[in-house]
């Protein structure tokens, strides 16, 4: 319980057709364990898997005072985008650095 999971690219070891099964392990492992996840991905079949989980989908920008983090929801511009697009859209056209 309250552990932190941190996982690189988890796409890289996971045919895309199971990426699917991995977002419901997730979900599974927070509501049961009360664990958290952070992992880095530039798929949009697993971002997209959070498309109607905008606070669960985080931005990571770098400015010049620091690396801000970001939730999906807390970003007027992009729940705005989200509703005309999907996360995966917004992430392979580079939208979320974009707004």
């Amino acid at each position: 319980k309250g552990t932190l999971i941190m996982v690189e690219e988890p796409e890289l070891g996971i045919h895309p057709p199971l990426l699917h099964a991995l977002a419901e392990l997730i979900r599974t492992m927070v509501a049961e364990y009360g664990c958290q996840f952070v992992f880095t991905t530039h798929s949009r079949v697993l971002v997209d898997e959070f498309r109607d989980e905008p606070d669960a989908i985080l931005r990571f920008r770098r400015t010049d005072d620091g690396t801000v983090v970001e939730r999906a929801s807390d970003v007027p511009a992009l729940l705005e985008a989200l509703e005309s697009s999907t996360p995966g859209d917004l992430l392979e056209s580079n939208l979320f650095n974009a707004v």
